[in-house]
Formats: C-alpha cells, structure tokens, sequence
C-alpha cells in the first residue's frame, strides 16, 4: 500500500492518507525555491522481496526526495547498507524488536540535509523523527511509524 504525503507550507507539517495509487503532494515552490519536495511512503512488506518495485515504481517513477517504507522486514543480520538506491543516502532503519515482518526505514536523495532525533520512545515502538531543511532554510520535522 502506497500513501499519499502531504506537505503543507504554513505550519509545516507532514500528515498521510491511504490511497491506491503513489500520489504526491509537493511543497509550495515559495517555501522550496529550486524544486518541489517530493515524498512517498509505502508498507513493503519486505524490502529484501520488494527493493526493485520501490525503486522503480515509487522512488524513480514519482522523482522523490524522501522515502519512507514500513513493514520492511529487515532485523540485525540484514547488512545497513543493504538496498541503497543510486542517488539516495543508506537507509535509516528501525528494525522491528520483536515481531517478523514489521519495521521502518527512511531515505533521503542526497545533498538533503537531514538530521535524525534522538528520542527516548519504547523500543517496541517502530518510530523515526527527522529534522529536514528545505532550500529556503527553513525546517520541516519528519515523524515515520
């Protein structure tokens, strides 16, 4: 399942919403000068089975800046440079602790700056917050569950 990202300008906020086709919804161009920010979130349920449909229906297809996949599947023996996208930073993974099948991972094309939170949540909790920088410098705070 792929959703939709929706990036607003004033405040800037991320919030989803399901939907069965990979749609975009970009930021202003006066709140990202030289581009449109472009994000795309999708379960995978697997990223070890599904890498090439991520990369090629998701992260190619819609030009995207971040990407954000849950349900990966991945745990500790999984190598963390395991599934780079060309053009984009290795994978920033929350591994599932507990069940087969769950966690979470987000990439950014590179030249982003981002930032990853520290934050004192359960380990159970499959949670990454990120800090991200738009052209304009201004800032925009990324939540991936």
């Amino acid at each position: 399942m792929q959703r939709l990202l929706a990036i607003s300008s004033r405040p800037r906020t991320l919030t989803t919403t399901s939907d069965s086709q990979a749609s975009l919804t970009t930021v202003p161009q006066s709140a990202c000068p030289r581009h449109q920010l472009k994000a795309v979130s999708s379960n995978v349920r697997g990223l070890r089975t599904n890498f090439a449909d991520l990369y090629h229906n998701c992260a190619q297809r819609h030009n995207a800046d971040i990407v954000v996949v849950t349900k990966t599947g991945l745990n500790s023996e999984v190598d963390p440079t395991y599934g780079r996208m060309l053009g984009f930073t290795h994978w920033a993974r929350k591994d599932s602790q507990e069940r087969a099948g769950g966690g979470v991972a987000v990439c950014f094309w590179e030249g982003m700056q981002a930032q990853q939170l520290d934050t004192d949540m359960p380990p159970l909790m499959e949670v990454m917050y990120f800090r991200v920088m738009l052209a304009d410098r201004s800032g925009l705070l990324l939540c991936a569950l």
